[in-house]
């Protein structure tokens, strides 16, 4: 670990490196001068990390389980049921989708 220190040490040019920022510089900054300035980021990366962080450190602290909302199967799966039903129903019956369609929209219209 020490000789990874040592290494990225010896290949940093002093004159690049920049002093830490005063505090009201860090505090008193709008979100694209302190993305671009401070930080050293784009403005949209900042702002991602903004949007995910907060459910971060939920995660961390126990209080959610899934970083998000489960999607529950048993609608998606009624919903395909439903669809297949109708599926098979018109093949069995030797109905053509697209003529009850066409024949639903002139009744409509």
């Amino acid at each position: 670990m020490q000789e990874l220190d040592k290494e990225r040490t010896e290949n940093v040019d002093i004159s690049t490196v920049k002093e830490n920022p005063f505090l009201y510089k860090i505090l008193d900054r709008d979100d694209e001068k302190f993305s671009a300035k401070i930080a050293g980021v784009t403005l949209e990366e900042w702002m991602a990390f903004r949007s995910f962080f907060p459910k971060w450190l939920e995660i961390e602290s126990g209080e959610r389980d899934a970083p998000y909302e489960k999607f529950i199967a048993s609608k998606r799966k009624r919903f395909e049921r439903k669809g297949k039903s109708r599926k098979e129903l018109m093949e069995k019956q030797n109905v053509d989708p697209l003529y009850v369609l066409e024949e639903k929209r002139s009744v409509d219209g």
